[in-house]
């Protein structure tokens, strides 16, 4: 299968059907900034990542000391409960909270000229950004789920 190039709210990225580890940005591997520390994230989310190989550069959670316990053990950069600083030090984020705490956050990380993804579904139908970042084109909403 050939290589696919999609640009979602941010620079164009390869993926490959076949090969996992092709996903890259040109010249640069990106750097995982994980929101939240609960169940999906530590069961589901940076076992994936890590799996692929995938650089995940902090955690962040609004308490501190979970947020470094949960970077301790899987051996990642850095867990915060400063969200700046993990915005300031990531390539794109990952959204892992509860409902009413997501459109937020990525709201914050997308003002910050972020690609962000998010755990559906996104939360209450409030705008995140009430414009998208020079440079950047809009996010769409996208949903497998069918209801």
């Amino acid at each position: 299968m050939g290589v696919t190039t999609v640009t979602v709210a941010g620079p164009p990225y390869r993926f490959s059907r076949t090969n996992h580890e092709s996903c890259e940005m040109p010249g640069k591997r990106l750097r995982w900034g994980i929101v939240g520390y609960g169940d999906v994230v530590r069961n589901r989310v940076l076992p994936g990542l890590l799996s692929l190989s995938e650089t995940v550069a902090g955690v962040w959670g609004r308490d501190a000391q979970r947020a470094r316990a949960l970077s301790d053990e899987y051996d990642i950069g850095f867990g915060t409960d400063d969200y700046d600083a993990l915005l300031g030090s990531v390539d794109l984020v990952y959204v892992a909270k509860p409902m009413a705490a997501r459109a937020p956050l990525a709201g914050a990380a997308h003002r910050a000229g972020l690609p962000v993804l998010v755990e559906m579904p996104l939360g209450l139908p409030l705008p995140i950004a009430p414009r998208t970042p020079p440079g950047r084109r809009g996010a769409v909403p996208h949903s497998t789920n069918p209801t």
